[in-house]
């Protein structure tokens, strides 16, 4: 398809604060040629559910040796005794990757093409999980990955895709067709291993439910009751099924993807070019795993988006559905979008230290809207904010674009549901510990801020600034020095004892304006 133009939008509106008369700021805890089949162990439903992307830890060294495991580590190792395929062409990295799997107690089976990876495959039903290069000669990993879709489920046979860079296009296509979940090179192969066993453990808890499936009609019947797209009046927290119909028909027919942001564990969070409006949006998708699950869905939704309508005002074109058993959030982007102004990718080097506490002033304020009105964001991090075009200070005009509702709905859909609460709790990143346990508070997203601005301050990932330490501080002194009172400001957002936090977002912008004074002075 080509790729349309540039696309022409509103404007947002810049956010400005929003000061009640009287507030209570106690938290709220709230298919392609014909090919060889596989021969599968069991039948499967082919168009899979959707598996959560695995959470992202500390990272240690490339070239480190992780130590190896003691026999009683062994034993506890999920799927140990499954041969993990490791699937690439060049034989340094499959020796490497074998090497230090066979160290933590896996046992791996290396081979250097796809043709060989579905050889394998196809002969032995008790592959656990592959690890499988894109760019290969021959049938690359994107092929490969279709033809094991063909057959084999995200739960029965997970997938994580090999990358030297994570090409929006490339990761796109591969979660189309099934992938689990990626890594880049160079490997990192901490977080190899946590995403590995990770997928092992969601193989090993999750029960694959066949849905038969149904005769899909031409059209996409709506429900009266459902929500239209474009629509001005207030959304209602009330959601229909739209029955017999694909989601991922009606969303190829209505949107274009332009970039993939992320893999969430409900679905993918894309940029994309609304079609009907001509509009570029955020588009979220919520798949739920089962006809039960998608019970509990439509009923975090419902709770969400009521509790959601004082702040739809900062989300242009807002709006929600459902299509079978999958929800979906839009909202408009108000502006032109390329990936350069994600705030994700200004990360590259430190900023100075003006710009960051110019950052945090501008982040603050905006997270403060949600606080004022006693809500939880709950899905705060680097690429949650784009700079608008045409302005050149990186700190002041960062605009929060995710309305953080499908990370809420999981929560509250994880209260109710094992599964989904150890989904929960798997996941990282931006998360401290009381969000990933389904209890979070506005504090919360204070942590969540002051990782990005540390992300900003020392130019480093958030896997390493989240290095742990006794103290309940995080190791980030290590890779810049500031003054002592702004670092100390800093510790206090990013504590991981939540009651030593500022409470929430205006209390840590007030606490930040003394610091601010000396930038913010007139000259002379």
């Amino acid at each position: 398809m080509p790729t349309p133009a540039t696309a022409a939008v509103t404007p947002i509106t810049p956010v400005t604060a929003i000061t009640p008369n009287a507030v209570d700021l106690e938290p709220s805890v709230t298919p392609i040629a014909p090919v060889t089949a596989i021969t599968p162990a069991t039948a499967v439903d082919l168009e899979p559910s959707v598996t959560p992307i695995a959470p992202v830890t500390a990272i240690t060294p490339t070239d480190s040796e992780p130590p190896a495991t003691t026999a009683a580590e062994r034993t506890r190792n999920l799927f140990s005794g499954l041969p993990i395929l490791v699937v690439d062409d060049n034989e340094d990295n499959r020796d490497m990757l074998s090497r230090r799997l066979n160290r933590r107690g896996y046992q791996s089976v290396v081979v250097e093409s796809g043709e060989a990876a579905l050889d394998y495959i196809q002969n032995n039903s008790n592959v656990g999980l592959v690890l499988l290069d894109i760019m290969m000669p021959g049938i690359d990993g994107i092929e490969t990955l279709r033809r094991i879709r063909q057959t084999y489920s995200r739960n029965q046979l997970p997938v994580l895709m090999v990358t030297a860079k994570a090409q929006s296009d490339d990761m796109v296509r591969a979660f189309e067709l099934g992938a689990n979940d990626y890594i880049t090179k160079p490997v990192d192969f901490a977080v190899t291993l946590a995403r590995v066993e990770t997928q092992l453990s969601i193989v090993k808890t999750t029960k694959p439910v066949s849905v038969p499936v149904e005769p899909k009609p031409s059209g996409l019947a709506q429900s009266p009751s459902t929500p239209q797209f474009g629509s001005t009046q207030p959304a209602a927290a009330n959601i229909s099924l739209v029955s017999n119909n694909s989601f991922s028909r009606f969303a190829a027919e209505r949107y274009q993807v332009q970039y993939f942001l992320r893999q969430e564990p409900l679905g993918p969070i894309s940029i994309a070019l609304d079609k009907q409006t001509d509009s570029l949006v955020l588009l979220q998708t919520l798949k739920a795993y089962s006809p039960a699950t998608a019970e509990l869905l439509k009923r975090a939704m419902e709770k969400e988006i009521e509790k959601f309508q004082p702040l739809r005002s900062l989300f242009p074109g807002y709006t929600y559905g459902q299509v079978d058993s999958t929800f979906y959030v839009v909202h408009g982007l108000g502006e032109t979008f390329d990936q350069e102004q994600l705030l994700q990718a200004k990360f590259n080097t430190p900023w100075p230290l003006e710009s960051v506490l110019l950052l945090m002033d501008r982040l603050l304020e905006q997270v403060g809207i949600f606080h004022r009105h006693k809500q939880v964001h709950a899905g705060l991090r680097d690429d949650a904010f784009i700079q608008p075009n045409g302005r050149e200070n990186h700190g002041q005009s960062m605009v929060l674009v995710d309305s953080g509702l499908g990370k809420r709905v999981m929560i509250d859909v994880s209260q109710q549901s094992a599964e989904y609460r150890k989904q929960l709790l798997m996941q990282r990143d931006y998360q401290p510990l009381e969000q990933r346990i389904g209890r979070p508070v506005m504090s919360s997203d204070v942590y969540a801020l002051g990782l990005i601005g540390l992300q900003a301050l020392t130019g480093e990932s958030v896997d390493k600034i989240t290095l742990p330490t006794v103290s309940g501080d995080l190791q980030w002194r290590q890779f810049v020095t500031i003054p002592d009172p702004i670092a100390d400001w800093f510790d206090q957002l990013t504590q991981q004892n939540q009651n030593k936090r500022f409470e929430h977002a205006m209390a840590a912008r007030n606490a930040l304006h003394p610091h601010l004074q000396t930038y913010l002075a007139e000259p002379g």
